[in-house]
């Protein structure tokens, strides 16, 4: 798939492990699926995050991610906030773990990281990370060849 230069916007449509399933295998496995959230059995819940990557041009790219949460106390608490949506949503905080292998920087593949609801109805943003790689990848800059590139 060839990408315009310009898009700086891309989503993974699964965690990695899953996406890595043949067909029938990840139907199987797969109880819940929605833009935002997945759930499946052998694989544990994860919600959709925003990487925001900065560029050297000035630029943000920003990832749509898979962060696994655990426990099932967790992600009963952030699931029950994102449904109350508004104010119940805007400002939850909680980590997790990158189901993601996102390139340049495979490595980042199962760091841990956190999440904050920038606003009401607003999808969570990784912040931090205790991996020094993925808090390197928050901070860039990074060549837009170079991360543009690793998309196309």
């Amino acid at each position: 798939m060839v990408l315009d230069a310009d898009n700086l916007a891309w989503d993974y449509p699964l965690p990695d492990d899953l996406a890595a399933l043949a067909e029938k295998e990840r139907t199987a496995s797969i109880q819940t699926l929605t833009r935002q959230i997945v759930q499946a059995d052998g694989y544990g819940s994860a919600i959709r995050v925003i990487l925001p990557i900065p560029l050297d041009t000035g630029d943000l790219i920003t990832l749509g991610v898979w962060l696994a949460i655990t426990p099932a106390a967790e992600w009963d608490r952030v699931l029950s906030a994102a449904q109350a949506g508004g104010d119940a949503w805007s400002g939850t905080t909680f980590a997790g773990v990158l189901l993601n292998a996102v390139e340049p920087w495979p490595d980042v593949y199962l760091a841990e990281a956190v999440a904050v609801v920038p606003g009401p109805n607003k999808v969570p943003r990784i912040t931090d990370s205790a991996s020094e790689l993925l808090r390197r990848v928050l901070t860039g800059p990074w060549s837009h060849k170079e991360v543009v590139g690793a998309r196309a």
